[in-house]
């Protein structure tokens, strides 16, 4: 007659309980079925402090905010009067940054350009077209309504520095408009104040800087950027001013 046996279940194994003095047998224990991995703790970290504050520089010195930042500064240096300067760089925002901005965000929503930055070189060829094809009708709106000297020289710099880069990017690489747009601005401002040009020129390292981080640009693409806009400022400014 075989020994009768009572299973009595504990946390995690089975212990069977012989009757009658007979001696006690243990079953395997069952495996915990929850995996080890799951306990773990997984720690999700952000972008570091350099991409962040790269981000921000690259956010608020951006070409569409500097430009007419720049051509304010620039006329009142020349004419010392703010609301004619005001006034001017306004008329070149509504003919040149409100519609490119537009375009941007048109294609964007198309996706057809990888980021804000448009930073695959053959998608900015159309925008050169485009951006370009504002500034032409911006700088005859200035010739045609008699706007001061230095503007139409600074304009005439910044139409003919987009035109070289829109070349340079079609046929070798592509140029850091961000780091152009300090470098111009920069030049230009040097001839009415040494003071002013140094804060611009920090803030032309300080760009290029982020966009190097960011990874929008290489260090050539950046020089690239200053060489153009220093060439054909200082050019320009030397020739009708």
């Amino acid at each position: 007659m075989e020994p009768k046996v009572v299973m009595q279940e504990t946390t995690n194994t089975l212990i069977p309980v012989a009757e009658a003095g007979l001696p006690v047998v243990k079953q395997a224990a069952i495996p915990d079925p929850t995996p080890a991995a799951a306990s773990a703790t997984v720690t999700v970290t952000g972008p570091s402090i350099d991409l962040r504050v790269a981000k921000r520089i690259s956010l608020i010195l951006h070409p569409f905010l500097i430009a007419p930042l720049s051509i304010v500064l620039v006329l009142y240096l020349d004419t010392g009067n703010l609301l004619s300067a005001l006034g001017w760089a306004g008329l070149c925002a509504a003919f040149v940054v409100a519609p490119a901005g537009l375009y941007l965000r048109k294609k964007l929503k198309k996706k057809a350009y990888s980021d804000a930055d448009v930073s695959v070189r053959k998608q900015r060829y159309g925008f050169y077209v485009f951006g370009t094809s504002c500034m032409v009708v911006c700088f005859a709106v200035l010739l045609w309504m008699g706007a001061p000297q230095v503007l139409v020289a600074f304009f005439g710099a910044a139409l003919l520095s987009v035109v070289s880069a829109a070349v340079l990017t079609r046929f070798w690489t592509k140029v850091s408009i961000h780091a152009g747009v300090m470098a111009g601005a920069t030049v230009a401002v040097v001839f009415y104040s040494l003071a002013w040009g140094g804060v611009l020129a920090g803030l032309t390292l300080l760009v290029s800087w982020s966009r190097l981080v960011l990874k929008r640009h290489t260090l050539q693409q950046a020089i690239l950027g200053w060489m153009v806009a220093v060439v054909c400022v200082a050019g320009v400014f030397l020739v009708l001013l």
